[in-house]
């Protein structure tokens, strides 16, 4: 297994930090399905900012969680839609197997509507 991640596949960088909504705080967040995952914060160059994904822009802190808000929920990716963790490993590698120039969709709660974004791998 150490031989496989460490040699075999190829690595994996998004250049996203993302918080996970289930249970509770999906319907807090008034998800349209049980899971999905908060942007917290964007790298400069990377494939997030290529996409258009945004961050979050505050925070608050429920029962002594910080909690980002403000930033897309992503809903779905690749034509996956994001059900939890094993649908986001799904996701990762399918989006681990892309090749630059290669396009990428998402599609993201923004604002309270459902946006596809569409970009290409940097």
């Amino acid at each position: 297994m150490a031989r496989q991640l460490m040699l075999e596949q190829r690595p994996f960088w998004s250049g996203v930090t993302w918080f996970q909504l289930s249970g509770d705080l999906a319907a807090y967040f008034s998800l349209p399905q049980p899971f999905g995952l908060l942007v917290e914060e964007v790298a400069k160059g990377s494939p997030a900012e290529a996409l258009g994904l945004r961050p979050s822009t505050a925070v608050a802190k429920v029962d002594g969680k910080d909690i980002p808000l403000g930033g897309d929920v992503v809903l779905g990716a690749m034509g996956i839609r994001l059900e939890g963790e094993g649908s986001f490993h799904t996701v990762r590698e399918r989006w681990a197997q892309l090749r630059p120039g290669d396009e990428m969709t998402f599609t993201v709660l923004r604002g309270g509507r459902i946006v596809e974004l569409t970009g290409r791998l940097p």
